[in-house]
């Protein structure tokens, strides 16, 4: 999707983080739960030289990382 699209085109991704979606959205799924939401919209994040899956790969993983410092919670897939 967007990484490949990015990494193709040779241009940033942008990544942001939607402030509030734990709240709103349960992990047992049904509908949403009214509450407050905030978008912050991070510093682009440039794509490597086209290089096959694996600079799409790194491109999704400069992003998660960006998202996560900005987020200060552990990385729950990397355990």
């Amino acid at each position: 999707g967007a990484f490949a699209t990015a990494q193709r085109a040779g241009g940033p991704l942008v990544p942001a983080i939607i402030h509030g979606s734990r709240v709103a959205l349960s992990p047992r799924g049904g509908l949403p739960h009214p509450t407050r939401l905030r978008i912050e919209i991070l510093e682009p994040v440039i794509a490597p030289p086209p290089a096959g899956t694996e600079s799409v790969a790194a491109l999704c993983r400069q992003a998660r990382n960006a998202i996560l410092g900005k987020l200060q919670e552990p990385d729950g897939e990397a355990a």
